[in-house]
């Protein structure tokens, strides 16, 4: 056999085994495929929408080439900074390998980041930022719902383009955002316990349960479940896989378990009878219209529904909007003032809402009807299961839905608990997706505490004490490791654990105290005290030796010594009592940031109240006496015509009797002209104090001038 024949025997063996090796290695790569959720197959792609799966079927094996050709094309205009192009370029890619988790991922950076920092306007912007999170909420997570990255991503929109200070519009942001999810969900109840946030959301999570949400087990019968866990141990990892998995699957299980107990232990299988009656009745339900077995259980509900219809509206978020968009303006605004305007400006649809809102006959049937639609829209439009949100709520506190941070906080927590579900995930996207939950509690920590007017679109996010334990269990674990000695010995890192522990311990007294969480705040400055006082640096200064009251004084003058703003500083806290505390009946915060103040006053006046000059023998003034400042603050904020007529009367309303009586007389002239000017009747919305006279009205001597021209208010 000459050379050349024996070279082409080989090379014949070789592809023969090749071709043997690649048959053999077909049904692996399938199903790997298939885990991974990156091809198209019979059970895959019946259940993608029909651009993708008729996108797929048209190119065939070419598919793999024009990604792979789009995708280099994506990259270079990336490096020319033409995001536009590339954008288009991308939406291509995503239709045509819809379980390639990076280009959702590239596209919505692109849209959030690059695009939107591109347009002039904040409208223009918003517009951007929303499009990368819809596009990811709404397509790129549900065609690849196991994909941890694409959790984090949206998590990171969230928590750094919206609730961060990075991008010059984020005020913009917070307003839009606000604004829409108070429209979804309502106005929280300010100040609320975690119970009172449980309770107030309960029906919203039971309704998804009951009329919507069929593919895993209710949160009743999941809470059963750990229930039953808890009281026998042995069967507690069996209970616990069937809360994590698809109702098909739970039902599978629970069969299998409830044949093994019958006849090891009949009492189990007898205690998870309302367990099998829940699947049952979810099944029942996941075959019967929505409204057909609301109708069944709030006959109520249905005048409502059947109103809305008449009126032209469907039950989709729109019309929920438009209904919440109603309740805030009637929440803020007294129904003397909102009709006249209602009939000037509404649409005929929102007319018969706002009819509909102030029918006695029909409040009953809203009632019972809202939490249905709100949950509704959360799993329709939003793509959020209520449950979920209810079971962060109980984990975490009081989560205020309006900040954007919680949104974080949600999906990056579902991709964690999604992440263990499929093999490409790695280690870096779960412990990154995990941390964004950490610096989502830290946010709500620092800036949770939403405060929203819907009528002049003011946002405030102040910190929240309701959240320090939640962020201090998720950095630092539970309060006893902390203490543990085998932590303590270490040297190197143990040092910058301890002296960031000490400074967390620090903001949860300074914020506990401020924000009249009085009992939180002395269990903090205890531990503070016990864990750092030995320290050598506070034994030399005498840190925590002083009083609670001292200490968050002292820390508070320290700032104020460093920013030289003592002035402004008092203006400052005396505006947050009235805009934080009275405006939202807090007269606790009130008399609190008042507190703050006075103590600052105080302290400044002793400290630099009069200072002699030794070349002129000129003694300059301290501060004007306290209760003059706190009038004429209160008074300039009452004159402000910057402030909305409307914001002011519901503050006023609120305001203590004797500080009204005081300020009163200061304002009532101005504020008098501004109601005219706008046929607002200033005897309704500012009432005279009780106890004024009009000789006492006559009295209206100005504010200094000097106290005119220098306090600033935020």
């Amino acid at each position: 056999m000459d050379r050349d024949r024996f070279i082409q025997l080989i090379a014949v063996f070789i592809v023969a085994g090749c071709l043997v090796a690649s048959a053999i290695m077909v049904p692996l790569v399938n199903s790997q495929r298939r885990e991974l959720q990156i091809g198209f197959d019979v059970e895959i792609g019946d259940r993608v929408p029909p651009k993708y799966a008729i996108a797929a079927a048209a190119l065939g094996s070419f598919r793999g080439i024009a990604v792979d050709a789009l995708w280099y094309r994506i990259e270079r205009l990336k490096q020319e900074e033409k995001y536009f192009e590339a954008n288009s370029l991308a939406q291509w890619i995503t239709i045509l390998q819809p379980r390639f988790p990076k280009v959702w991922a590239f596209h919505a950076w692109n849209m959030a980041y690059n695009i939107s920092v591109k347009t002039h306007t904040a409208d223009e912007r918003w517009d951007w930022v929303m499009k990368g999170v819809n596009l990811l909420r709404d397509e790129g997570i549900p065609l690849n719902p196991n994909a941890t990255g694409l959790y984090r991503e949206l998590g990171w929109i969230f928590f750094h383009k919206m609730s961060q200070y990075s991008d010059d519009f984020h005020w913009y942001y917070k307003q839009r955002f606000a604004q829409e999810w108070q429209e979804v969900l309502g106005s929280p109840t300010e100040g609320a316990t975690t119970a009172q946030t449980l309770a107030r959301f309960e029906p919203i999570a039971r309704a998804a349960d009951q009329y919507l949400v069929f593919s895993r087990l209710t949160r009743d019968a999941r809470k059963t479940l750990a229930d039953l866990g808890e009281q026998y141990p042995v069967y507690a990892d069996s209970f616990a896989a069937m809360s994590d998995i698809n109702l098909t699957r739970a039902s599978e299980l629970l069969e299998k378990l409830d044949a093994q107990l019958r006849s090891e232990d009949p009492a189990v299988a007898q205690a998870l009878e309302p367990v099998r009656e829940a699947i049952e009745d979810q099944k029942r339900r996941a075959a019967t219209d929505a409204l057909s077995m609301l109708y069944e259980d709030k006959p109520e509900t249905r005048p409502v529904v059947e109103q809305l219809e008449a009126l032209g509206l469907a039950l989709d978020v729109d019309t929920l909007r438009r209904i919440g968009r109603l309740i805030m303006f009637l929440q803020y605004t007294p129904i003397e003032t909102f009709m006249p305007w209602a009939e000037r400006n509404l649409d005929p649809a929102d007319m018969g809402i706002a009819k509909m809102l102030l029918d006695r006959d029909l409040f009953q049937g809203l009632t019972s009807f809202m939490p249905f639609l709100r949950a509704k829209v959360l799993v329709d439009t939003y793509n959020m299961d209520p449950a979920l949100m209810y079971e962060l709520m109980e984990l975490y506190g009081a989560i205020d839905w309006r900040h954007p941070a919680a949104h974080g906080i949600y999906w990056s927590f579902l991709g964690v608990r999604r992440a263990g579900e499929l093999l490409n995930q790695t280690k870096i996207d779960y412990i990154n997706t995990d941390r964004q939950v950490i610096h989502g509690l830290q946010q709500l920590m620092h800036f949770g505490r939403v405060t929203f007017d819907p009528i002049n679109g003011r946002i405030d996010l102040m910190p929240d004490p309701r959240f320090i334990p939640a962020y201090e269990d998720a950095v630092y674990g539970s309060r006893a490791a902390v203490e543990q000695s085998e932590i303590t010995q270490r040297e190197g890192t143990v040092r910058n654990y301890e002296s960031g522990h000490e400074n967390f311990l620090i903001k949860a007294v300074l914020y506990s105290y401020l924000y009249g969480a009085d009992q939180q705040a002395a269990e903090y400055y205890k531990r503070l005290r016990d864990l750092y006082g030995n320290k050598p640096h506070n034994l030399r200064d005498g840190r925590y030796t002083v009083t609670l009251d001292d200490f968050v004084m002292g820390q508070l003058l320290q700032d104020i010594d460093m920013q030289s703003v003592s002035r402004q500083f008092i203006d400052a806290m005396i505006m947050r009592g009235i805009t934080q505390g009275v405006a939202n009946t807090r007269f606790d915060v009130f008399e609190r940031f008042l507190q703050v103040a006075q103590t600052a006053h105080a302290a400044y006046n002793k400290k630099r109240g009069q200072v002699v000059n030794a070349a002129t023998g000129q003694a300059r003034l301290g501060l004007p006496p306290f209760r003059e400042m706190v009038v004429n603050t209160y008074v300039q904020f009452m004159r402000n015509p910057n402030a909305p007529l409307i914001e002011r009367s519901r503050i006023y309303r609120s305001t203590p009797l004797p500080l009204a009586r005081a300020c009163y007389p200061k304002f009532f002239q101005d504020v008098g002209k501004q109601c005219e000017e706008q046929n607002i009747d200033m005897s309704r919305a500012f009432p005279r104090p009780p106890g004024l006279t009009d000789e006492d009205l006559q009295i209206t001597p100005p504010a200094p001038a000097e106290d005119e021209a220098t306090i600033q208010r935020q």
